[in-house]
């Protein structure tokens, strides 16, 4: 793939330059299922970004631009999630085979001599995802490549949205001084909140705004500090903003409809999460259950309610009966907090969580070991709910 990188960018970026809708989506699906395939880099991604960044040379406003900076924030972010792991479980990797110095940049862990080994049948043998792993150094050097690029986009407001993602992750990979001040610039520029939150969430979460994170914490706007609070939530005054965010789900929704950049839903469950893994439900006060009370009983959360929000705050709600799996006896009445009661009546109240065949929310439920029953649930906190039995007791009955 890499060796004929050179000839599929020229073609495709004459049939994105001829704004023709085939050459735009031939370039989208080249560079993000193939060059980066559902955020996962390969060995020939490092030299497919090194071409491309000169193909398209300085300054350039041609629409494959757009199409890199994604790429480059995908790389950049399996880059940083590949270092986390490393941490986590040290390994030696063996020593790859590099380009020479007169080549675009390339790394591969098959030896170049060596040919794929073939199953049984004809199929490739498991050195095709040796031959296809992409190496650390290499793809590192090659996504650092473009740090001037996505500094000059951001300058020059080119594809700004992609940018901002491509610079975001990049910020976060290195140390960066160009990069770090180009984020800066954007956080008190005249962008929109969405803009300018997805900067300051960048610099907090890399670590790299320090001391500016203080002020980023303390910012006049609440969309900054909110960002900000979200990429550093160890700070000593981030709980108390992110609290107040995830009580206050309207203002979420209203303030980021889509997210920091792009089109992006979970800004609503990661502020949860935050808060949940930093507040036990004896210490909530007021204003958080007040505003999780609402949310429980009103929010049309879909199918992956059930696994990234509601779900998530029963298994916070009910610290001691959390389990892997399954059913286990139900609770009495007098067993529950004020806060337990007051959550699960909520829960009880939404229509949401009871539709038939909603497996997520049977599996969560069980988690804390309770039935996805909603007469079950609604007698047990207390309250009456309306409509017929629910699928569940039917089902079993």
């Amino acid at each position: 793939m890499a060796l004929d990188a050179p000839s599929w960018l020229r073609a495709l970026a004459a049939g994105v330059k001829g704004s023709t809708s085939e050459g735009l989506e031939g370039l989208e699906d080249w560079l993000l299922t193939t060059v980066v395939h559902q955020g996962t880099p390969y060995s020939a991604t490092a030299p497919v970004l090194w071409i491309a960044r000169r193909i398209l040379g300085d300054g350039s406003t041609h629409p494959a631009l757009a199409w890199c900076l994604l790429a480059i924030s995908e790389s950049a972010t399996a880059l940083r999630w590949s270092a986390e792991r490393e941490g986590d479980c040290p390994g030696e990797d063996p020593e790859p085979q590099r380009s020479a110095a007169d080549q675009p940049p390339w790394a591969t862990y098959l030896p170049l001599d060596g040919e794929l080994a073939k199953k049984h049948g004809g199929r490739v043998h498991d050195d095709y995802f040796l031959a296809a792993e992409a190496d650390v150094d290499t793809l590192t050097a090659c996504v650092l490549d473009w740090e001037q690029t996505v500094v000059d986009c951001v300058r020059d407001r080119r594809y700004l949205d992609e940018a901002i993602d491509a610079g975001s992750a990049m910020v976060r990979l290195a140390p960066s001084s160009p990069l770090v001040h180009a984020l800066h610039s954007l956080v008190n520029g005249p962008e929109d909140s969405r803009r300018r939150a997805a900067s300051a969430f960048a610099l907090a979460a890399s670590g790299r705004a320090t001391p500016d994170v203080d002020a980023l914490i303390d910012h006049d706007d609440r969309a900054i500090r909110v960002a900000a609070a979200l990429g550093y939530p160890d700070h000593p005054r981030a709980l108390e903003t992110l609290v107040g965010a995830a009580a206050d789900r309207n203002w979420v929704r209203a303030t980021f409809p889509r997210g920091f950049i792009g089109p992006e839903p979970w800004l609503a469950s990661a502020l949860l999460v935050a808060v949940l893994d930093r507040v036990s439900v004896d210490a909530a006060d007021d204003r958080l259950v007040d505003g999780l009370e609402q949310q429980l009983a009103t929010v049309a959360y879909g199918p992956l309610g059930a696994t990234y929000e509601w779900g998530r705050l029963l298994a916070w709600l009910f610290p001691d009966r959390w389990q892997p799996a399954s059913y286990i006896n139900v609770p009495s009445s007098d067993d529950l907090s004020n806060t337990q009661g007051r959550l699960l009546a909520a829960l009880a109240r939404n229509d949401d969580p009871w539709e038939q065949g909603a497996g997520n929310a049977s599996l969560v439920l069980g988690q804390v070991g309770l039935p996805h029953d909603r007469a079950v649930i609604a007698a047990l906190a207390g309250v009456e709910v309306p409509g017929r039995p629910s699928w569940w007791r039917r089902w079993t009955s």
